[in-house]
């Protein structure tokens, strides 16, 4: 009974009764990775989740009073230019607080760092590393096009109608 507004990390594989608790606690918000719109990548990444959940965990949060912000990132080692347009259109398919589109980067001692040689070019260039610029280019695709891509999720995500009065 402190009274006071918090927000929060989690997953959308959380109890639903947890999440009312948390409301009842103060909880205004919750971040969440989403990563992916599209099922084959979420199972390649290993994120145990499924698109259905991720769908009921955003609706359930949203009824119950709690803002969604849903972390997704384009440019995984499987992604196509149709997957990528999958996350970008499954992130406008919910009623998300707010949605950031990172890019996939490969950090030092990781797994991706491991195989993502196998699945694109990968800078040589530890500066370049940011998740907010392509240090990693899946085959098939182009940094270009994740650029153009990153702009594009962002900008149809928050230029709609909805979100500008929000």
């Amino acid at each position: 009974k402190l009274n006071i507004d918090w927000v929060c990390s989690g997953r959308v594989d959380m109890n639903l009764n947890i999440l009312k608790k948390m409301k009842e606690a103060g909880c205004w918000q919750i971040c969440v990775g989403i990563e992916s719109g599209n099922q084959k990548v979420l199972d390649f990444i290993h994120k145990n989740i499924n698109l259905e959940k991720v769908r009921e965990f955003v609706v359930e949060a949203h009824k119950i009073g709690i803002k969604v912000r849903g972390f997704f990132i384009l440019g995984h080692p499987i992604d196509t230019s149709e997957t990528i347009n999958q996350t970008i259109n499954f992130a406008l398919s919910l009623p998300l607080y707010t949605a950031e589109f990172s890019l996939c980067t490969p950090f030092p001692h990781t797994e991706l760092s491991q195989i993502a040689n196998q699945y694109g070019i990968v800078s040589g260039n530890l500066a370049d590393y940011s998740t907010m610029s392509p240090s990693f280019v899946p085959k098939g695709l182009t940094a270009e096009y994740l650029i153009n891509k990153q702009k594009e999720g962002h900008r149809n995500f928050y230029f709609r109608p909805n979100k500008i009065l929000e």
